[in-house]
């Protein structure tokens, strides 16, 4: 078997368009405090919950050159209804993808993605306006892409 695989681009953009959109379309990002699990199958500490952002449904752009990006305004505050999950500040370092239905328990039967959090221009998976969150804040997601290398 090979262990090196070399995909075309079509064929990443076409993984990403299929699954990423009938996967995480009206999904929930979460954003977490703490240090990021080894996997995407561990479980969540409900006591690192900083956050949880409720996805459109259409929620990605198409895929061009083997990566997908977020389309439209990913944000979380009182105003739109979203759950905000800190009284006292908190500072996300690290993301879940999930479905709703995610009971976030160790496992492998839910799809999920996990990476990396951090401000605006870094060189974090997901960049927001403001990493240190408040209570009653409003939390920007200003760049999310995943990629197929």
């Amino acid at each position: 078997m090979a262990k090196a695989p070399k995909f075309s681009t079509n064929f990443k953009n076409t993984l990403l368009d299929s699954g990423m959109d009938s996967v995480f379309n009206s999904g929930q990002l979460v954003l977490m405090a703490g240090a990021k699990p080894s996997d995407a199958d561990a479980a969540l500490t409900a006591a690192d919950v900083v956050a949880v952002i409720s996805l459109p449904a259409d929620a990605f752009a198409a895929a061009g050159s083997g990566e997908k990006a977020k389309t439209g305004t990913w944000e979380v505050s009182d105003a739109n209804g979203a759950r905000l999950q800190t009284t006292s500040p908190s500072t996300a370092t690290w993301f879940r993808l999930r479905t709703p239905s995610d009971d976030n328990l160790q496992g492998t039967t839910y799809p999920r993605i996990d990476g990396t959090v951090g401000v605006t221009n870094s060189t974090s998976d997901l960049e927001l306006n403001t990493a240190t969150v408040y209570l009653h804040d409003r939390i920007v997601i200003d760049t999310f892409k995943i990629s197929i290398p």
